[in-house]
């Protein structure tokens, strides 16, 4: 695992060379495993292989344009995933070739949407490759985000057939119903955040996203720089079509943070109905970008929940506490006294916040 994190720096640098198209992110020569040597006897995945070294070199820095990024975890474990595509290749299983190409382009676009505001030409040009469907919907949130000359005729015109789409598609009439509320048009979708946002989830249910997987990232880094976005993580559909629409991608482009994570963690075995992974989703009804938000800093919201804390070992508090003062003084432009109070402020919002997954 540690030999393909190390030589993925080694593929970009053989990129570059003369008369290379791409290069691998290991040598192929020794390869030994099944996965390894079914990566470079096809051509496709090979491709997708070097692509990745090139994202992945490139993803280093966090969402926040300076710090480094969670990106080694999040490698690791791609890796241990993809890895399994060795044991899938059985009688009625996905053919091993084809079960690799889907994993990287997931992860390539995963990547690329993960430098939408860092390498903007790099991201495009592997979303238009490996997502076409979802491209210019993820270039509209860029353009959207950075607000430069022409903007909003630009976003209008890559956004107009992602409407017409949601209006003619015959699956597409509960998000359509939800979109009717307060939008009539193209026009409608850029006037707010909160609208923009919620159109971007919407319509991110229904487009196919890479091999037709469920869900797919909306970018940490567009939060970051607008914060009003966070209606594009919002659930909307009170449906299983939630989990085809947008998830923020801030555990692996945030920088990370081990002590919040383990906090969570914390919080999710106080209520044993809570399934694993709800913790970033769905953790409070009444508040479940709670996490996420803590996570950025972003200012809390009016009002606090009331009722009794829960019960969480002080230690794992007080960690918390200080890990996200720090991020908050170090990335969020906070002195000190402001990270520190906004940090407990959260975590403090957090242990009051009842948990009603299943509810």
């Amino acid at each position: 695992m540690m030999r393909g994190l190390v030589v993925l720096c080694v593929a970009v640098l053989l990129g570059l060379l003369p008369g290379r198209a791409f290069a691998q992110s290991f040598d192929c020569a020794k390869a030994q495993t099944v996965v390894d040597k079914a990566i470079c006897a096809d051509a496709a995945v090979a491709r997708e292989d070097a692509d990745m070294a090139r994202l992945y070199a490139a993803a280093g820095t966090s969402a926040w344009g300076k710090g480094r990024s969670n990106q080694v975890a999040a490698q690791r474990e791609w890796i241990a995933d993809r890895n399994t595509c060795g044991h899938l290749d059985g009688k009625d299983a996905t053919p091993l070739g084809g079960c690799l190409l889907l994993a990287y382009q997931q992860r390539n676009r995963d990547l690329a949407v993960a430098l939408l505001f860092t390498d903007r030409a790099l991201a495009l040009q592997v979303l238009r490759r490996v997502d076409p469907e979802g491209a210019g919907l993820y270039e509209a949130i860029a353009l959207y985000v950075d607000r430069g000359r022409g903007w909003d005729r630009a976003v209008t015109g890559l956004i107009t057939p992602y409407w017409k789409r949601l209006q003619s598609g015959e699956s597409a009439s509960y998000g359509r119903d939800i979109v009717a509320y307060t939008m009539r048009g193209p026009q409608d979708v850029i006037r707010s955040d909160e609208d923009f946002g919620a159109f971007a989830y919407i319509v991110s249910a229904y487009f196919g996203g890479v091999g037709g997987t469920v869900g797919a990232p909306f970018p940490c880094g567009a939060l970051v720089r607008r914060p009003g976005l966070l209606s594009a993580v919002m659930p909307r559909f009170g449906s299983t079509l939630d989990s085809f629409a947008f998830y923020t991608d801030c555990g692996s482009t945030q920088p990370p943070q081990p002590r919040f994570d383990a906090f969570l963690d914390s919080l999710t075995q106080v209520d044993p109905d809570c399934e694993e992974g709800t913790i970033r989703f769905a953790m409070y009804k009444s508040a479940a970008l709670d996490p996420t938000s803590a996570g950025l800093g972003l200012p809390l919201p009016q009002g606090q929940f009331k009722g009794r804390p829960q019960s969480i070992k002080p230690t794992l508090v007080s960690a918390a506490i200080a890990e996200l003062a720090d991020q908050y003084w170090r990335y969020a432009g906070l002195n000190r006294a402001e990270a520190d109070k906004r940090a407990r402020g959260w975590i403090a919002r957090l242990l009051r916040a009842k948990q009603t997954c299943g509810e």
